[in-house]
Parts: C-alpha cells; sequence; structure tokens
C-alpha cells in the first residue's frame, strides 16, 4: 500500500464516521420530537379526564 492509498483510505474511513454522526443526530433529533409529542399526548389526555 504506497502512501497516497494509505492517505485515500484514512479519508474515506473518516467520511464514513461523519455520515454516521449525521444519522445518529437525525435519528436522535426525531426521537426527541417523537418523546414530544407522546408527552403532549399524555398531558391532553390528563386534561380531558
Amino acid at each position: 500500500m504506497s502512501g497516497p492509498d494509505a492517505i485515500d483510505g484514512i479519508f474515506l474511513i473518516l467520511e464514513c464516521l461523519v455520515l454516521f454522526i449525521n444519522l445518529c443526530e437525525r435519528g436522535y433529533e426525531a426521537y426527541k420530537a417523537y418523546k414530544a409529542r407522546k408527552e403532549e399526548k399524555k398531558r391532553m389526555k390528563a386534561r380531558m379526564a
């Protein structure tokens, strides 16, 4: 493996890490939105009762 190949491999790994982090971030934001919606439904139910 020559120098440029090694550098390309490192960049590929870093790009994969960035994509994974972005995916986790979006998943966490979706989870927070879902949790807030669920909490709001629970509050509305409590008001109705």
